[in-house]
């Protein structure tokens, strides 16, 4: 892994930290503070987010019947 890699993960790290704490993750921000990964940190975490609504659709309701009924 390279640096670069390493400090995006640790960005996008930070905001999920935010999102799980119940925070408005601040994408804004951390981009301002390393415009060099701006970009790619939007990119991710756009990506990230819309992994996360899929994965949550996917997920069973627990009211709902099982596969075989």
């Amino acid at each position: 892994m390279t640096d670069r890699d390493e400090r995006l993960a640790h960005l996008l790290t930070r905001l999920d930290d935010e999102r799980r704490g119940g925070r408005a993750p601040d994408v804004s921000g951390l981009a301002n503070q390393h415009p060099d990964l701006a970009d790619e940190l939007r990119q991710l975490w756009a990506v990230a987010q819309v992994a996360q609504t899929f994965a949550k659709a996917a997920r069973p309701r627990r009211d709902s019947p099982g596969p075989l009924g």
